[in-house]
């Protein structure tokens, strides 16, 4: 994570910032951040409906990214 470890709020950094693109949550995590840009660029582009739409995926994919991180520690 490195330097950019600082724009992200503190309960979405794993334990060890170095490895959270190691694991799935930062994938799915990363996934939502790139939905809520294409949500906002479809909005400011005049597609209303579709940047609805995509917006909608975003706290859907970071509560995926928790309930992974959960099964994950769980599992460990």
């Amino acid at each position: 994570m490195g330097s950019f470890s600082y724009l992200l709020p503190a309960h979405c950094v794993s334990q060890n910032p170095d490895r959270f693109m190691t694991n799935s949550k930062g994938w799915i995590f990363a996934a939502g951040v790139v939905a809520l840009a294409l949500s906002l660029y479809l909005w400011f582009s005049g597609s209303d409906q579709a940047a609805i739409f995509v917006g909608l995926w975003v706290p859907s994919l970071w509560i995926l990214a928790d309930l992974v991180d959960q099964a994950e520690t769980a599992a460990a």
